[in-house]
């Protein structure tokens, strides 16, 4: 359709397959095994997983997913219900060598809302644990529907590690976000969050899109408004700030740039405007989409190797995407990269994430049906 011409052009900007740092993954495809993943209350299969979070204190690993392709179809054909996306826990001691793994569910639908429809996570380790969730929600507008996206905070019970709103001030919906793409937490109550795009639709997004431009941002929820506290980004896909413990750096995963974009935390918080150029750009011969810290204390980014590839595999208009997983092991402003994993998406394609826990590389992807687990 021609809705799909305007990804496709910008995608053929920045197409060419490149093999990213380093002269060979340390991870082989043969180390590693796709995993189905089911819902444990219904049986149903969990598809889509778009990000994942390791919680390393509760060994529990948090998985945001829904179905985006069935959703696709539902908005095209003007359904009057939308399938659902869920919020799901998984024991990090129950991924073995079993084929299928069961997930539980944290939480369905936020309070008061009718859809639900998670897409990046991001944890607070602290007390209260938190889970910060952008939910892409869905709401009716005449004959169709429109998308008003936003951000939920969340905390989890200690002890059966179930969702719960997190007071009146639960939700942060601004008009300024128009598709808010991953959060990273700084408290248990602020945060900063990616939009991926700087126009929220019509011509503006059009061109965006054809052209490439860089008009994606970062904004700033200090615990009582949002504000954008970095702009002029080729579209802004993952965050992470770090290292563990101490954060001093911000990383933005530039996913149309194909690098991860440095700067320093303290400046970005207290910037009096927007600040559009970063302390470095590390290239990267992949377009990167999630963040995640591992266990290993490494920044890992999960990412597509034809931004081409991935535009056709996302419209399931081919069966496979190329991926790559890279990761950062210092802690410096211009760290050294190293692969990790490339592949040609017969595992697992169109990866969207990847982190390491317990000795393993966990990877998954927004339109694929299965969790890509490796032993290092």
């Amino acid at each position: 359709s021609w809705r799909c011409l305007p990804w496709l052009a910008a995608a053929l900007a920045s197409s060419a397959v490149a093999c990213g740092p380093g002269s060979s993954p340390a991870i082989s495809p043969a180390a590693c095994r796709a995993v189905r993943v089911r819902d444990a209350d219904t049986g149903n299969q969990v598809s889509g997983i778009e990000d994942l979070v390791v919680d390393t204190a509760t060994g529990t690993v948090f998985l945001s997913a829904y179905d985006r392709r069935a959703v696709a179809r539902q908005l095209k054909e003007g359904g009057a219900r939308l399938a659902q996306g869920g919020l799901y826990a998984l024991p990090l001691s129950g991924i073995g060598e079993e084929a299928e793994v069961a997930a539980r569910r944290v939480r369905r639908v936020a309070a008061g809302a009718a859809d639900f429809h998670p897409h990046g996570i991001g944890l607070w380790a602290g007390r209260p644990r938190t889970l910060f969730v952008i939910d892409r929600v869905y709401e009716r507008a005449g004959d169709g529907w429109r998308l008003s996206p936003r951000v939920e905070i969340g905390r989890l019970d200690a002890a059966s590690r179930r969702l719960s709103p997190a007071g009146p001030h639960g939700v942060v919906a601004d008009p300024a976000l128009c598709a808010p793409n991953d959060v990273v937490a700084l408290d248990e109550n602020r945060f900063l969050v990616t939009d991926d795009h700087g126009s929220c639709g019509g011509a503006g997004r059009l061109l965006e899109d054809a052209l490439g431009l860089a008009r994606s941002s970062v904004h700033y929820y200090d615990g009582s408004r949002l504000r954008r506290v970095i702009e002029g980004i080729d579209f802004a896909n993952g965050v992470a700030i770090g290292p563990p413990g101490a954060p001093e750096w911000l990383y933005v995963a530039a996913t149309r740039g194909r690098g991860l974009l440095v700067y320093r935390l303290a400046d970005v918080l207290h910037a009096a405007r927007p600040l559009r150029t970063p302390l470095a750009v590390l290239p990267v011969g992949a377009g990167l989409d999630n963040l995640a810290w591992g266990d290993d204390g490494r920044l890992y980014a999960a990412g597509h190797a034809s931004l081409l590839r991935y535009a056709l595999f996302r419209r399931g208009w081919t069966g496979r995407s190329p991926s790559r997983v890279v990761r950062w092991s210092t802690h410096e402003v211009t760290p050294a990269a190293q692969l990790v994993y490339a592949a040609d998406g017969a595992l697992v394609s169109g990866l969207t994430v990847a982190t390491f826990a317990r000795g393993r590389l966990l990877a998954a992807g927004a339109f694929a049906d299965r969790l890509l687990v490796c032993r290092s």
